[in-house]
């Protein structure tokens, strides 16, 4: 009971002194009511102002209502801070979310923009295409009229100089002064009017495509002669050339009548070959270059094809040059095609082993021009020589004759 009163009285006392402490504020110490002076003292040494107006417990609830609404006004303003804030991250969530949609927009097109580059591309790469193909037709077409026109030049050319010889002929096969009648000159088989005697002819002749007379062939041969002076004067007969990739995976019937284009990649055909060769000694020139530019030659005298019956067998003679003797372990070999197999390698084919037509040895070749070379780490795939460039492919190859008899003049072009 006792705690429990003095807590109770303890409550009491701290309103009691509120009350005493504002009164004793309000009320003078001596009972009377405070009266504030109206004017200011009338002190020499002080100026007192006179009390404000209205002061007192009126004063207290006044100044009371003026932070009230000072308050207030606050409260306004900060409400107001806080509208104008909302509607400025309002504004400023909408923006993100515009530039937001316009990102994904973009992000959606890009795939059709991607598209649409990736289709232009492909047009203006089918384009370009198509223009070098026109272009490359044209150009076939102008070398194939070109062609012609040197066929039509060089057959008139041979109808001239059989109409001269034909006159010669009629000339001394006139009658006698005994009455009797000279037999016409009998013909040899016709003369071979291959690239050395056309060379002959005209020293001045340009390395190019010309028609040529073959014996056993009755129509005239469009062959490519190589006039130029370097080469042992000139006149060469050109019966294989390599200077793209085309293929020489061929049968035996092409390698015997030739294919290919005769001014680029071309075989001239073993037939023809033998039918020259058989005539008379001629020698062969071998033109070799490898992936580094760098090039070579062979020389063979007496080289000679025999007939189809005996498989086209290969003969060459002394060799002289630059590039190495790797024909001399063909020398007696039969010609072998992927469907004529006649290499003396008991193992396999070696025409199908290496893709093309050749006089295969024992253990295929030492050199063998019409190969074909895969290997994709060697720059090189137009056959081999390995003793000028290993087993490393070549870029570039010819095979050309002329009669070993033949001087060329010393006057002849290129």
């Amino acid at each position: 009971m006792t705690s429990s009163s003095g807590k109770m009285d303890m409550r009491l006392v701290l309103p009691v002194c509120v009350v005493l402490l504002t009164v004793w504020l309000v009320v003078p110490a001596d009972g009377t009511a405070f009266s504030c002076p109206t004017d200011a003292y009338d002190v020499p040494t002080q100026n007192t102002p006179p009390c404000p107006k209205n002061r007192g417990k009126r004063d207290l609830t006044s100044d009371i209502a003026a932070m009230k609404t000072e308050v207030e006004g606050l409260k306004e303003k900060v409400q107001k801070a806080k509208s104008d804030n909302k509607d400025d991250q309002m504004e400023m969530e909408n923006s993100l979310n515009a530039e937001k949609k316009k990102r994904e927009d973009l992000a959606n097109q890009l795939p059709d923009m991607m598209k649409k580059v990736d289709d232009l591309k492909t047009a203006a790469e089918a384009d370009i295409d198509n223009l070098k193909t026109g272009q490359s037709e044209a150009l076939k077409q102008l070398k194939a009229k070109l062609q012609d026109l040197k066929q039509k030049v060089n057959d008139l050319e041979a109808k001239v100089r059989d109409g001269v010889r034909i006159g010669e002929e009629n000339k001394a096969g006139k009658d006698n002064t005994d009455g009797t009648s000279k037999p016409p000159k009998q013909n040899k088989p016709k003369d071979v009017q291959d690239c050395a005697h056309i060379h002959e002819q005209s020293s001045s002749k340009r390395s190019g495509l010309y028609s040529s007379m073959v014996p056993g062939v009755r129509t005239s041969v469009i062959t490519y002669c190589d006039m130029d002076s370097t080469k042992e004067g000139g006149g060469w007969t050109v019966i294989q050339r390599r200077q793209t990739g085309d293929s020489f995976e061929r049968k035996w019937n092409e390698y015997k009548h030739g294919f290919g284009d005769p001014m680029g990649t071309f075989w001239w055909g073993n037939e023809k070959v033998h039918q020259l060769t058989q005539q008379k000694p001629y020698q062969l020139r071998v033109e070799l270059q490898n992936a580094a530019g760098i090039k070579r030659v062979a020389l063979y005298d007496d080289f000679k094809l025999e007939g189809e019956d005996s498989k086209y067998t290969l003969h060459v003679g002394k060799y002289s040059g630059t590039a190495g003797d790797a024909l001399r372990t063909h020398n007696g070999n039969k010609f072998s095609t992927k469907d004529q197999d006649n290499d003396d390698y008991a193992p396999s084919s070696c025409a199908e082993g290496y893709k093309g037509g050749w006089w295969y040895n024992d253990h295929c070749f030492d050199g063998n021009l019409n190969a074909a070379y895969e290997n994709e780490a060697t720059e090189g795939t137009l056959g081999y020589w390995l003793s000028f460039n290993g087993y490393k492919g070549l870029t570039y190859t010819a095979m050309m004759i002329r009669p070993s008899d033949y001087k060329p003049k010393t006057n002849s072009t290129p």
